[in-house]
């Protein structure tokens, strides 16, 4: 009988000690960022999208993701 009573009765508010502490250290930009070395592949009905960090674009490895390309139609650039 005591339960029953327990969840019969109205709940106490809950507090925002933890939350409100935590909330006080905002992180700065850099750690909201995505790391760079990871490339994110998003497929849905409206197709495939590639997200790719700027980091990897100003590098020699972005050329095969902008305009363009690496040239000649390939996906990938034999080195010898």
């Amino acid at each position: 009988m005591e339960t029953i009573n327990k969840l019969l009765k109205k709940q106490a508010p809950k507090t925002k000690g933890k939350s409100q502490l935590a909330g006080d250290l905002t992180p700065d930009g850099d750690a909201l960022k995505p790391n760079p070395v990871f490339v994110r592949w998003i497929s849905s009905k409206d197709g495939n999208r590639v997200a790719v960090p700027d980091e990897m674009l100003s590098g020699p490895a972005g050329r095969v993701f902008t305009q363009g390309g690496l040239g000649r139609g390939k996906m990938v650039e034999e080195v010898s």
